[in-house]
């Protein structure tokens, strides 16, 4: 996963501000918008963040998002759309019922998001989580994201 992240800040560079969030059974903003202005001390930022094991809390990942990430005083901008690339192997087993409704909620609040599955092909909560087909990508492995990043990076320019 820190592969592909690392690939989509090379697509974009120069063009927007990234922030790293990483869910499983609790959330963590690991990188706040704009915290880093040099692209190589990001991406060292990225390589950097631990793999913590537990349960899949997609809702608590996007709640997260939702209500840190994305505001003023962590670097979100007014004038700049918000997009949430969200990666995920598993389908929520911890929180579930609130999966939705934090899409939902976010789908509200202005936030745009790509929904990255893996393993998960046909998978009814990746699908309902980006509210448009489009917005939804599948691979079979991890090694295979990088199949992803050329159309996610362009989905994201095309919206701004």
């Amino acid at each position: 996963m820190l592969k592909f992240i690392d690939a989509v800040i090379d697509e974009l560079k120069g063009q927007s501000r990234f922030g790293v969030a990483t869910f499983s059974t609790n959330a963590k903003v690991e990188i706040y918008l704009g915290q880093y202005e040099d692209t190589d001390a990001l991406q060292e930022a990225v390589f950097n963040i631990k793999y913590e094991p537990g349960q899949t809390n997609t809702a608590a990942g996007i709640q997260i998002v939702r209500e840190q990430m994305f505001q003023a005083f962590n670097g979100g901008r007014a004038s700049a759309p918000d997009y949430l690339i969200l990666l995920t192997d598993g389908v929520s087993n911890l929180n579930s019922g609130q999966t939705i409704n934090q899409a939902d909620r976010a789908s509200f609040e202005g936030i745009e998001i790509i929904a990255v599955g893996i393993g998960l092909k046909q998978d009814y909560e990746v699908n309902a989580i980006a509210h448009d087909e489009n917005h939804v990508f599948a691979v079979d492995q991890f090694d295979q994201l990088s199949y992803v990043v050329d159309p996610v990076s362009k989905l994201i320019c095309a919206g701004r």
